[in-house]
């Protein structure tokens, strides 16, 4: 998942991972953090690490703000595989591309290069 600052220094849900731990947990961008198992989230330290000591299968509760409402979630960590390289065309023809780490590999699906180049040259709707 993407966090980013709010202007109020709170921390809020950017993006999510499909199919990662976060939207299967039912995280929606634009929630708002506010409590990560028993601490309350006041700097990005505070964001990651009770979230890297889990093992996948293990849980955690959250607490978040919704349209103005507190909900408590339980994240459940997955074991995922994450593409190195993932693009999206968003509306108006406006798009991303997201290199989440380099790799140098002769098996195509595998390289880091290859795949941004491809992203970059490929124009699709939907997730790579």
């Amino acid at each position: 998942m993407g966090v980013c600052r709010l202007d109020d220094g709170r921390f809020a849900i950017c993006d999510l991972v499909p199919g990662g731990s976060a939207e299967r947990s039912g995280l929606h961008p634009g929630d708002v953090l506010l409590r990560i198992g028993d601490e309350t989230v006041a700097n990005q330290a505070g964001l990651v690490l009770p979230v890297f000591a889990l093992a996948a299968g293990e849980q955690i509760r959250l607490t978040i703000e919704r349209r103005g409402q507190r909900l408590d979630l339980l994240l459940t960590l997955v074991t995922a595989t994450l593409p190195s390289v993932e693009s999206r065309l968003l509306e108006g023809d406006v798009g991303y591309v997201r290199i989440r780490w380099f790799a140098r590999s002769q098996d195509p699906p595998s390289n880091t290069a290859a795949l941004a180049r491809s992203a970059l040259a490929t124009k699709h709707r939907g997730n790579r």
